[in-house]
């Protein structure tokens, strides 16, 4: 069992529009000083459901598509997490 025992960093998320029409999903991960985070888990749940899941590429980029419902509460959660943050 590892510990990690530093200082946790955080993320900068820059992340576009979400256009209903389309469902498309693209975020940007960087750390503090503006660098692109690798290897990022992204989930993009409503009401607990999980609409997609994946992770970020060497540019720190995660893209995807989500089928938008009109039932749909006004609301989407973004967990986003990776080691040493």
């Amino acid at each position: 069992l590892s510990v990690y025992l530093d200082t946790p960093n955080q993320f900068q998320i820059m992340i576009d529009q979400i256009n209903s029409n389309d469902g498309a999903v693209k975020l940007e991960v960087l750390n503090l000083s503006g660098n692109p985070v690798e290897d990022v888990v992204i989930s993009i749940m409503v009401e607990d459901e999980i609409l997609t899941k994946g992770k970020t590429d060497s540019d720190g980029v995660f893209i995807s598509k989500i089928s938008m419902s009109s039932t749909m509460g006004p609301g989407l959660e973004i967990d986003i997490s990776s080691l040493n943050f």
